[in-house]
């Protein structure tokens, strides 16, 4: 039995739009653009929004880098941990100020004796200085943004028309086969992971906020620990942005560990292989079964991700 074209085109019509556009846009698009919309975003005024075309075009670095911010607030609390005779309360308080200064400095931070100095010319050791660090703490804290409920929201969405993508008693029903919408949104999975990463971390209400308070810290302790005059310029390179940390393979330490950089490259490279995998089998078991022209675009765009990682880590 063969179908020419012309009995296509008098079977199904004249080459034209989806005429079920709005159930398949529903179906990925659109939670996706929740997705998105929930990612914390470093205040960097009107070039933030560029942090999300990044992460869309480079999305191992990007998590790589939320991760190996992570890991310089673990740093923070190991050096604060260093200092002997405090409680764990108060190695809380050093910590949390030693991670706005790594926020401030960034990759100029070569040694843990830039940490050493700020504590011995602050004073962490003196009573009444100390209360100038619990006040910073709180400040840093306290301006932090926390959005994770709101982001839940979306990925409960976005769970949820999945399901109700191969669960008729859900979704109701398909126009079309959901395969290949479904494996789009499987392919993408791994904003879920960025979400709730960045989310974790959160960000400050405004691009001065954590400058402004470590600066009155420094007046305040007599510390003459000069703040960088080009912070505002340089943040988008800098310590402020948490999806672009060009200097991952090291730590505020100074040192580069082999075995804990691969550990943070596996863990950010993890969602986006797991999300490849789910998008490949769905629309290999997709109408016509097997390997389609559907995988190419996947293949390609799975490709190109880690070429621009290889290129720009």
């Amino acid at each position: 039995l063969t179908l020419t074209l012309p009995g296509c085109q008098q079977l199904c019509g004249q080459r034209a739009w989806y005429w079920d556009i709005g159930p398949r846009l529903s179906t990925w698009l659109i939670p996706i653009l929740l997705l998105l919309g929930n990612i914390e975003l470093s205040p960097l005024g009107k070039r933030r929004f560029m942090a999300l075309i990044h992460l869309l075009g480079d999305p191992m670095d990007s998590m790589w880098s939320l991760l190996h911010k992570i890991d310089a607030w673990d740093h923070c609390y190991v050096l604060a941990k260093g200092h002997s005779g405090f409680s764990n309360d108060r190695r809380r308080v050093i910590a949390t100020v030693f991670a706005g200064f790594e926020e401030i400095y960034g990759p100029s931070i070569t040694s843990v004796e830039c940490f050493d100095s700020i504590a011995t010319r602050s004073g962490v050791g003196q009573e009444e200085k100390f209360r100038e660090w619990r006040r910073t703490a709180l400040e840093l804290a306290d301006s932090r943004t926390d959005e994770f409920l709101r982001s839940r929201l979306a990925i409960l969405l976005y769970f949820y028309q999945v399901i109700a993508g191969f669960v008729k008693e859900v979704g109701g029903g398909n126009t079309s086969p959901p395969g290949g919408r479904i494996g789009t949104a499987m392919f993408i999975s791994w904003l879920v992971t960025a979400v709730l990463l960045s989310n974790a971390i959160g960000g400050f209400t405004s691009r001065r906020t954590c400058f402004d308070i470590l600066s009155r810290f420094n007046e305040r302790t007599n510390n003459r620990f000069r703040m960088p005059p080009s912070y505002f310029e340089s943040q988008s390179w800098s310590g402020a942005i948490y999806t672009f940390r060009p200097w991952k393979t090291r730590y505020i330490t100074g040192e580069t560990g082999r075995v804990r950089t691969a550990l943070l490259l596996l863990l950010a490279v993890l969602p986006i292989w797991a999300g490849m995998t789910g998008g490949f089998i769905i629309i290999w078991y997709t109408l016509p079964n097997g390997f389609n022209c559907r995988h190419f675009w996947l293949i390609g765009i799975f490709v190109t991700w880690h070429l621009s990682a290889v290129l720009t880590w």
